[in-house]
């Protein structure tokens, strides 16, 4: 009953509820975002809070972390409310604004984990918030032809299978150049981002080394966030963030074909089928400017990228050089054979 009544009461005065809404936050939130990131004391602050909550806030980091990531979020979703009320649409498709909310919440978890503020537990979590702003802007982008669970459904596959089925569309490249680099700081999805890239390629094969090329671009931004955290932190940052990795003897031919050639060895170990981290390693060890380092990091995924995309579309078989899995390559030849 007193639901109704307050329904009742909303409709009788005609009140603007999401303008409302949307001020409710809308004012305070820009200015606490602010106020945290450039670690203030408001001079309003005493009159909502103890002094002691202030400070407290002030002197440690963790406190501000959170403090920006509620702030941020309530500016999200007033900026929602207000679209509502000034254009009307009964409502905004809530995809949207969750989606710009987890892109600043993974934005800050991953300031704070760069920062050491937190651990990889918490920078981990920010990355697959990065990861789930994708897939929803995807699942909602769709629309209205198939949805991200129905195109799951109509494949009967799992999460990759589904994602294939957008594998034409002209943002897909770019999604699985995020994944790539993203991938630099998790290395366990290389086989299901290499399925991806397949499909990319075989996709739309006229785009095959647009495709390449933009991969090899994820790589590298990934490849400059672990020189940025080898600067803050040194290089048994690398060792001890990925022991597994390191403890193979394996590396010992990569580590002299970096050391006795180079720039030039950079390029070509780069453009092999193997991950980057021991690249970086040796590489900043034998002294070489990072930007170079950087460089022929990308000269040779591009060139690595370049090689599988004419493999995937020309000779499926040759992917197996790459460490593709048999059931991808069987499914580029099913591919490559319709007209």
């Amino acid at each position: 009953i007193f639901f109704r009544l307050c329904c009742i009461l909303v409709s009788a005065m005609g009140l603007p509820i999401y303008l409302i809404a949307a001020l409710q936050w809308g004012i305070l939130a820009p200015l606490n975002v602010v106020k945290l990131l450039k670690n203030t004391t408001s001079p309003w602050a005493r009159k909502w809070v103890p002094q002691e909550s202030e400070e407290c806030q002030r002197d440690c980091p963790i406190a501000r972390m959170w403090a920006t990531m509620f702030w941020s979020s309530q500016l999200m979703f007033a900026a929602g409310y207000l679209y509502i009320h000034l254009y009307r649409q009964g409502k905004i498709p809530f995809v949207y604004v969750g989606v710009v909310q987890k892109l600043a919440v993974a934005a800050f978890l991953l300031k704070a984990y760069f920062e050491e503020v937190v651990y990889w537990p918490i920078g981990l979590a920010g990355g697959l918030d990065l990861l789930m702003a994708l897939f929803l802007f995807i699942d909602v982008y769709t629309k209205p032809t198939e949805t991200l669970a129905e195109k799951k459904k109509s494949s009967g596959g799992g999460l990759v299978s589904s994602l294939q089925a957008f594998a034409g569309n002209w943002w897909f490249p770019w999604l699985v150049a995020t994944c790539s680099g993203i991938n630099t700081f998790l290395i366990v999805f290389s086989g299901p981002i290499a399925a991806l890239f397949v499909s990319a390629v075989l996709a739309r094969p006229s785009r095959k080394y647009y495709a390449a090329v933009v991969n090899a671009l994820g790589t590298f931004i990934g490849a400059s966030a672990l020189v940025y955290l080898v600067r803050l932190k040194g290089t048994d940052y690398l060792t001890e963030a990925f022991p597994q990795l390191f403890a193979a003897e394996a590396w010992e031919r990569t580590k002299y074909l970096i050391q006795t050639y180079g720039f030039a060895g950079v390029v070509a170990v780069s453009a092999m089928p193997i991950v980057l981290q021991p690249i970086v390693l040796f590489g900043i060890l034998t002294e070489m400017h990072h930007e170079t380092l950087l460089l022929a990091v990308l000269l040779g995924r591009i060139a690595k990228y370049c090689i599988m995309a004419w493999c995937a579309s020309s000779s499926p078989k040759m992917l197996k050089y790459f460490g593709i899995k048999p059931e991808v390559i069987s499914g580029a030849e099913k591919k490559k054979k319709k007209p």
